[in-house]
């Protein structure tokens, strides 16, 4: 047996799970109030996807930040006020269709400065 093979027996290192997710997949962090959302149209408008995300982040709790910038085309950071309705709207929307591509929403590493400790 050649010794690239790895036997059964053997622990896969982190370096070689992380090969094996999908890109799809997003990277979970621990859970927080502001969230990632990738994979934007970015064809929309800046002022059209933050209207339209405002509002379909609002339907699981009271959402206090959208942020959209030119820079950061297909990406955009949504605050909620709860880390439940941030974690009840990320199940809710991910691969949820919008403006023809599937959301894709992680929680953001870092919490908004809106969020207070």
């Amino acid at each position: 047996m050649p010794a690239a093979k790895k036997r059964a027996s053997e622990p896969v290192s982190s370096s070689e799970n992380a090969k094996k997710m999908s890109p799809d997949e997003p990277i979970q962090s621990e859970p927080k109030k502001s969230l990632y959302v990738n994979n934007l149209n970015d064809s929309v408008k800046l002022h059209t996807l933050r209207e339209n995300l405002f509002l379909i982040f609002s339907t699981f709790g009271e959402v206090l930040e959208v942020k959209v910038s030119k820079a950061t085309r297909g990406q955009a950071f949504v605050v909620l006020k709860s880390i439940q309705e941030a974690n009840l709207a990320m199940i809710s929307l991910q691969h949820e269709s919008f403006f023809g591509k599937p959301l894709r929403i992680a929680f953001a590493r870092t919490d908004s400065n809106l969020v207070k400790p």
